[in-house]
């Protein structure tokens, strides 16, 4: 899109509206890993949209320089908490939390993070033991 801007909020708006629509969907983008070689190759082919999307963003001055594509695996892993919280009781409501991040995410009023940005091999690790029992990650390690 022209506005890049626009573009990383549709994305994201989509995104999430994808998993408010469709279990199955909100349960794999939030499953642990490893995934099976095609569920892996989506996740990767998802991954570089992103950083695309990302990037625009960034070259137009509007979104933060230093979002990464890990701290959009937060909006993600969180909204599917919230979708599976709230999907009988207030559909909608990962709407205002998927808004709250935007106006956080955007460059005016930025302000230092506190923590750097997981890497990538984190983020990987996290995936592998994302929401798993204390004995499966015991089971793991």
């Amino acid at each position: 899109m022209d506005d890049a801007w626009e573009g990383f909020c549709r994305y994201l708006e989509k995104l999430c509206q994808l998993q408010a629509c469709d279990r199955a969907f909100n349960d794999l983008v939030s499953a642990r890993l490893p995934l099976h070689v095609a569920g892996r190759e989506m996740y990767e082919r998802a991954k570089e949209l992103c950083i695309q999307i990302m990037r625009n963003a960034q070259e137009q001055g509007v979104l933060r320089g230093d979002v990464t594509a890990q701290d959009i695996a937060f909006v993600i892993w969180s909204q599917a908490g919230i979708i599976r919280a709230t999907r009988t009781i207030a559909p909608q409501a990962w709407r205002r939390h998927l808004h709250l991040m935007l106006d956080a995410f955007r460059t005016d009023g930025a302000h230092e993070l506190p923590e750097p940005p997981l890497t990538s091999q984190q983020v990987d690790q996290t995936l592998v033991t994302l929401e798993c029992t204390e004995e499966d990650c015991r089971e793991q390690s």
